[in-house]
């Protein structure tokens, strides 16, 4: 995922057994029993619960089943019941990259709000941390900033939890121009990636027992994370071991304020989306991050004989503005769709199809979607 431009981030498809997308109905019975069970184990039990109240694009129709799990234990417990069951189920953390289908989810609709975090070892340079996955990153950067622990600022920028920016392995572009930390100086890198501090990973094995990957088993790519002997949807992070250099208080609080400063020139820069805007300092592009109900970027950047992003591609197809319902490839950014009120799914998806056809067209580049379709489409 390129983060260049902060596009919201979060959603990961975790299924295991079924995906909720493929489940068209569920017996009653089975909802009956599923829901009751749940009520024992989670903080809070919905039916019928509207999903555009819990994506950041704000569409998306009923869960059949709505579980919010405030701990680890009882993620871990909704999942293994999902399981023992055999519901589809579906873990949703802060609802964005994520489309949600207008006839909503079968099955179950976990929402992870797992957030405590605590320090390990440490040494003269650096010190390790466990995070549960349901942590807001930007909170994150922001509460160990209080122990002066660098690396992570970054973050602060990046809407979603700790958990899915893992599973997309979240950047962010040409963060070296800012960024002082010692660490991406000395590699040469300019960007900025969260798997670059992950030195374990504690997943829901296949038996429901929590289980802790070490380096060689997982690898992070562009993309994501990817794990040996695991298929993508049926992989459930629930806390991840990171490690970070220390610094002092001082200076990692400075950094926090320089991606501050920045993200608030970004947004009064995209306030006015006529005028031509100077280039970034950050990530070295004019692009524009509009304001609105999106679901962050909708097409990974793909390589491309132009060596155009795709938000460029789409611009130079003469598709910002363009409309269906009231969804909009927005002026400011063509990688962006925005809900303009009352935008349904399918507006959305028509959209992204038109957009796929006309840079193919045009092009020859087959774009590939960052967002992902959740629910019985």
């Amino acid at each position: 995922m390129d983060i260049s431009l902060l596009p919201q981030v979060e959603d990961t498809p975790l299924g295991d057994l079924f995906t909720a997308a493929e489940s068209k109905t569920m017996p009653e019975t089975s909802l009956r029993t599923i829901t009751s069970e749940l009520a024992k184990a989670v903080a809070t039990v919905t039916t019928d619960e509207p999903m555009a109240r819990h994506t950041t694009f704000r569409i998306g129709g009923p869960a059949d089943v709505f579980a919010l799990a405030q701990t680890t234990d009882q993620l871990v417990h909704a999942v293994n019941l999902c399981r023992e069951f055999e519901v589809p189920f579906f873990l949703l953390g802060a609802g964005s990259n994520i489309l949600v289908s207008d006839q909503g989810i079968r099955g179950v609709v976990i929402r992870n709000r797992s957030t405590e975090f605590s320090l390990g070892d440490e040494s003269t340079h650096e010190r390790r941390i466990w995070v549960d996955s349901g942590y807001p990153m930007p909170k994150f950067a922001v509460d160990i900033s209080k122990y002066g622990l660098t690396g992570c600022e970054f973050l602060q920028s990046i809407p979603g939890t700790i958990g899915g920016g893992a599973r997309q392995n979240v950047r962010f572009r040409n963060a070296a121009q800012f960024d002082r930390y010692e660490g991406l100086r000395e590699t040469g890198k300019t960007d900025r990636c969260l798997g670059e501090f992950v030195t374990d990973v504690q997943i829901i094995g296949g038996r429901g027992e929590r289980r802790i990957l070490t380096g060689h088993e997982y690898r992070f790519t562009y993309t994501g994370i990817g794990v040996s002997g695991f298929e993508e949807d049926a992989l459930i992070i629930t806390r991840l071991g990171l490690k970070l250099q220390r610094s002092s208080v001082a200076a990692v609080r400075e950094r926090l304020q320089q991606y501050r400063a920045w993200r608030a020139r970004r947004a009064a820069m995209f306030a006015n989306t006529e005028v031509a805007q100077p280039e970034d300092e950050f990530t070295g592009t004019r692009a524009r991050q509009p304001a609105g109900a999106t679901a962050g970027c909708v097409f990974f950047n793909v390589p491309n004989e132009h060596n155009h992003p795709t938000g460029r591609l789409i611009d130079l197809c003469g598709l910002k503005g363009r409309r269906i319902g009231n969804a909009e490839i927005s002026p400011a950014h063509a990688n962006y769709i925005v809900n303009l009120g009352q935008a349904r799914a399918t507006d959305v998806r028509a959209l992204m199809d038109l957009t796929k056809e006309k840079v193919l067209s045009r092009f020859g580049v087959e774009l590939v979607e960052e967002i992902r379709f959740v629910g019985a489409w």
